[in-house]
């Protein structure tokens, strides 16, 4: 019997190991998806005008950025303190900004404030001193998320994206789509290719590259094009459907929950069950 509760303990051990990656995953996907509704609640609540205000006062912000040079989002430098100015500015749902969406890639993430170590665990950063995503000619926001941590896939697909590929920004009320239309690999401390350029109406995504390694940035550059019907219906399509990587997590945690269950009802219930029925007729 010892050795049939050492053999359970060993397996529960081995799946806990096995499921973790996924569990964590799904979880997190589940609470970034209550986040998101979350915010589109409050959102709904709003009046037109106060949601046109606020989208005024990000693009006043955005007006009167001037050229200044773009800090690594993964530096400590990053950790700085975030102006009160700027955190006024579109600052719903505990700091969030907006939704990210990537259907290519199948995610929806939350956008918030500034880029510190907190941010970049539960979601998408913005840097405090790039224009806010509301659009807007010589604009450019660059948004920063971290990819390979076991807990949040986050960015970690974000080099499959390729040049034509979509990518959707909602801001309260707005939906802005952007085309794919530069990707580069850079070293940290080049972030010449974040500036704003005249008539150009950028979004760029960060993350750190090659994965596992992270002495590079990629660099996911998106040109603002029209949210017409087309756009439109791809993204209400995918938008709501339930994610492939959600539905294999789903396959893989209950799979090896079933298999745990009859496992340890071979290995631990059905013998001690056989033990006790044998007992008694005995008796």
């Amino acid at each position: 019997m010892k050795i049939r509760i050492l053999a359970g303990v060993l397996f529960l051990l081995g799946a806990s190991i096995l499921l973790y990656p996924s569990v964590s995953a799904y979880l997190n996907s589940q609470n970034q998806a209550k986040v998101v509704e979350d915010y589109r609640n409050q959102v709904k609540q709003m009046h037109d005008a106060e949601t046109e205000k606020e989208i005024q006062k990000a693009r006043e912000f955005n007006e009167n950025l001037k050229r200044t040079v773009v800090i690594d989002p993964f530096t400590e430098e990053m950790d700085q303190q975030l102006s009160e100015d700027y955190l006024k500015i579109l600052n719903k749902n505990n700091g969030q900004i907006g939704t990210l969406m990537i259907p290519k890639i199948q995610l929806k993430l939350p956008v918030y404030h500034g880029t510190d170590a907190k941010v970049l665990k539960k979601g998408v950063g913005h840097i405090q001193n790039t224009a806010f995503p509301v659009g807007g000619s010589g604009t450019h926001a660059v948004l920063s998320a971290h990819r390979g941590i076991p807990e949040a896939r986050l960015f970690t697909d974000l080099d499959k994206l390729e040049k034509g590929d979509a990518f959707f920004i909602q801001v309260l009320d707005e939906t802005f789509a952007y085309e794919v239309d530069q990707i580069k690999t850079v070293l940290p401390e080049d972030t010449g290719d974040l500036q704003p350029a005249e008539e150009q109406d950028y979004v760029t995504l960060v993350t750190c590259t090659p994965y596992g390694v992270n002495t590079h940035r990629l660099l996911v550059r998106g040109k603002r094009v029209p949210y017409d019907q087309k756009v439109q219906k791809t993204w209400k399509d995918w938008n709501q459907e339930e994610t492939a990587d959600n539905r294999k997590n789903k396959i893989l945690i209950a799979v090896v929950s079933v298999a745990a269950v009859v496992f340890f009802y071979y290995l631990l219930a059905r013998p001690v069950l056989k033990y006790r029925k044998e007992k008694r007729h005995e008796k």
